[in-house]
């Protein structure tokens, strides 16, 4: 797959920029400025006894004998209906089972919810509905299953292990994290006539939230560099196996893959529809007043909700803007007479369920003579526990015996042993370790260092890990459940120590950094 060019900025671009770049944003574009309903018949719609699909996307969906299906859209597009509406295929096979997911128990059941919408057609067409089972049968015996996923992969391994399903679907796909997904692919097995398969549904999401994972089904194929859907790509069905570290690899056929990989691999067959409001001529015409008041959004929501664009983003909670640092050079740097270089230790290692881990980073920051704080380097890797060693080992005596090392101690005794594990050797070497104990929760412990930058106090030497360390900095959102965060923690322990008060000797060199090694970086 093609890699997402990572210098986008779409925040920072003006909208003649961005048509200039994305020929699919001009595409589409066009396509809304150029729709025409006056031919469409909005007359069936209007029945309530009447359940249809509308042309177009809709029925691309419910058709679709792909493995697995994404419906993607902005707001009004139809998606949850269509998978209401997908699911009546199948209602006269008494082998039919299926599951549908919402992430919580709440966005299932509540006002709105994908349990209580579907029921208000399933019931009229004569299924019984159960509610304490979350489900709707059918006289033939088909059923239609509801439940959650609020715990992830360990709710998907509790409650589904051995069970078996002709259908599995999601409303929302974007709040459902990757190895829940992955691991109910086993569980499609059919005893149906339909073939098994996934379907979900999904609005764009940006690859920092728990949703970013989706961006590898579709980056260079559905979606160009920009984040912009590729209509001449909507519906194309391609096929994938996933290698031995959980990626995908990707072939436009079956044969192609297996000429490639070996007849024993078994491809995936793939599709995803794309598809914005100008694709539902139902709600075009019913709410006139609706493609307005998208296009007259803030700019974020609006590249969103009308133009389907992954690539933006808010800027996070708003804890740190790039606009509030000074960027030096090395040379500018005073005399420091503090420094510490703060790690975040990854907790999980990549593989196959979890392709997608926290990395082990660092932050080295120094408290200059003239009262300001400067961050000169910071990096991350992803190691198995004896590389996170070497690299803290090697980080060490490039930095320095002066420079010291923060380690972060996780409640209970397995977070006493692992700290003891990195720091022992360290401190019987001669180097200075400090213990930070993670009680506090991360925005009480950012807050300190997001104030001093907010007021001007933070300055950050240039070099090439600016822009991934500032970015995670800025998208930063203590409500966000699932994120890299790595830096924020680093940054927030090397701030809280070197503002505590506690100073070091006064003969202090700064730490030659401008050695290349496995983990240091070059300026």
């Amino acid at each position: 797959m093609a890699k997402m060019n990572e210098d986008v900025g779409i925040l920072d671009s003006t909208e003649s920029d961005l048509n200039r770049k994305s020929k699919a944003r001009r595409d589409l574009i066009k396509r809304i400025n150029e729709v025409d309903l006056s031919d469409f018949d909005v007359s069936p719609w209007r029945d309530p006894n009447v359940v249809r699909p509308i042309p177009g996307k809709q029925e691309e969906f419910i058709t679709s004998d792909a493995d697995i299906t994404f419906f993607v859209g902005g707001s009004g597009t139809g998606k949850t209906e269509a998978m209401v509406m997908d699911q009546l295929q199948h209602i006269h096979d008494s082998g039919y089972e299926s599951i549908t997911f919402r992430r919580t128990t709440k966005s299932l059941t509540g006002a709105g919810g994908i349990f209580n919408k579907a029921g208000r057609v399933y019931e009229r067409l004569g299924a019984e509905k159960r509610i304490k089972d979350l489900m709707y049968r059918w006289p033939s015996g088909a059923t239609c299953r509801y439940s959650h996923l609020e715990h992830g992969l360990a709710t998907a391994e509790a409650n589904h292990a051995g069970l078996e399903y002709s259908r599995i679907y999601y409303d929302e796909l974007h709040t459902f994290d990757r190895e829940s997904f992955m691991f109910m692919l086993s569980r499609l097995r059919s005893n149906a006539d339909v073939d098994a398969a996934v379907k979900a549904t999904m609005n764009p999401t940006p690859k920092e939230s728990i949703g970013g994972w989706i961006h590898e089904f579709l980056e260079g194929f559905y979606i160009d560099d920009y984040g912009y859907p590729i209509e001449e790509n909507s519906g194309k069905k391609r096929y994938f196996i996933t290698d031995d570290d959980g990626s995908l690899v990707w072939g436009n056929s079956a044969e192609e893959l297996q000429a490639r990989y070996g007849y024993d691999c078994a491809p995936m067959s793939f599709t995803c529809i794309t598809s914005c409001i100008i694709d539902n001529p139902v709600v075009m015409t019913l709410q006139p007043r609706y493609l307005p008041a998208l296009k007259n959004m803030e700019r974020v929501a609006r590249e969103r909700l009308l133009y389907c664009c992954w690539n933006v983003s808010p800027k996070g909670g708003g804890y740190f803007q790039r606009e509030w640092v000074e960027f030096v050079d090395r040379k500018d740097v005073p005399k420091l007479v503090k420094m510490i270089r703060a790690y975040d230790l990854a907790a999980s290692i990549k593989s196959e369920v979890n392709t997608d881990p926290d990395s082990t980073a660092n932050t080295l920051m120094g408290l200059g003579e003239d009262g300001y704080l400067y961050i000169l380097d910071a990096n991350e890797a992803l190691e198995r526990p004896a590389g996170v060693m070497k690299m803290i080992r090697d980080t060490a005596e490039f930095d320095g015996r002066n420079v010291v090392i923060g380690l972060p101690q996780d409640v209970g005794q397995a977070g006493i042993i692992a700290f003891e594990h990195y720091a022992k050797p360290l401190i019987l070497s001669g180097y200075k370790v400090k213990k930070f104990k993670t009680r506090k929760g991360k925005l009480e412990r950012f807050s300190g260092f997001s104030n001093a930058a907010e007021n001007g106090m933070v300055r950050i030497v240039r070099g090439s890990w600016n822009d991934k360390y500032i970015n995670q900095l800025e998208n930063f959102d203590p409500e966000r459940k699932r994120q890299h965060d790595d830096f924020v923690d680093a940054t927030s322990d090397a701030y809280n120590w070197l503002t505590s008060g506690k100073q070091l000797p006064e003969k202090f060199t700064v730490p030659n950094i401008l050695k290349v090694n496995d983990f240091a970086k070059t300026f």
